[in-house]
C-alpha cells in the first residue's frame, strides 16, 4: 500500500488514472462510430428515397392517364345537344340559349305526347 500511495502522491500514473483514460478513449471511439453510422443512415435514407420515388413514378405512369396522351383518345358522340356542352359567353347568348332550349324541350314534349296519343 505504501507504494501505491507514493505513486499517487509522486504524480506517477495510477491504476485509476489509466482506467479513466481507457474509458475516455473508448467513448471517443464510440462517438466516432456513431458519427459514421449517422452519416451512413442519412445516405441510406436518401438512396432509399430516390429508389422509392423512381418506383412510384414508374408505377404511376402505368396506371394514371389523366391529361397524358389525351390527343390519342377517340372522340365520342354525346347524347346531349351541343348547346348543353358549350358555356354561354355573354348575357344575350344565354337568353337565346335558354329560349332555344325551352323550344326544344317543348317540341320533344309535344312529340312524345303525340306519339302516346297515336298508340
Amino acid at each position: 500500500m505504501a507504494k501505491e500511495e507514493n505513486k499517487e502522491e509522486g504524480g506517477v500514473k495510477t491504476k485509476e488514472f489509466l482506467e479513466e483514460k481507457e474509458r475516455e478513449e473508448r467513448e471517443e471511439i464510440n462517438e466516432e462510430k456513431n458519427k459514421k453510422l449517422g452519416k451512413f443512415k442519412i445516405v441510406a435514407l436518401f438512396l432509399l428515397g430516390i429508389f422509392a420515388g423512381v418506383m412510384f413514378k414508374s408505377q404511376a405512369l402505368k396506371s394514371f392517364t389523366i391529361g397524358f396522351d389525351d390527343y390519342r383518345i377517340p372522340a365520342y358522340q354525346s347524347d346531349y345537344p351541343q348547346s348543353f356542352q358549350e358555356p354561354a359567353s355573354s348575357g344575350e347568348d344565354r337568353v337565346e340559349q335558354n329560349k332555344t332550349l325551352q323550344n326544344d324541350a317543348q317540341e320533344e314534349l309535344s312529340n312524345s305526347q303525340n306519339g302516346e296519343n297515336r298508340n
